[in-house]
């Protein structure tokens, strides 16, 4: 993590150059967005796991298998599936 002093221009490093708008914000708020920012993905993949989940769960039983490969890919499932298994 960065500090407050140096978030800014860590934030304009992240979104591709400088921006006037960052210095209209204060360094605790570009600290904000910045961790905002690099946390978005982990926070969306949490979000569309879900989603595809829900949907999974939907399907016939004889499906789901083939279709979380096709979602997720060979090495993902079943990761997911002997995870699921050891916290049961």
């Amino acid at each position: 993590m960065t500090t407050a002093a140096g978030s800014r221009a860590e934030l304009e490093r992240e979104l591709g150059g400088p921006l006037p708008a960052l210095y209209l914000l204060p360094e605790a708020q570009c600290a904000e967005l910045l961790e905002l920012l690099l946390a978005a993905p982990t926070r969306e993949r949490v979000v569309m796991d879900a989603a595809i989940d829900a949907r999974l769960a939907t399907l016939p039983r004889g499906t789901r298998a083939a279709a979380s490969v096709l979602a997720y890919g060979w090495k993902r499932t079943f990761q997911r599936r002997f995870s699921r298994k050891a916290r049961r």
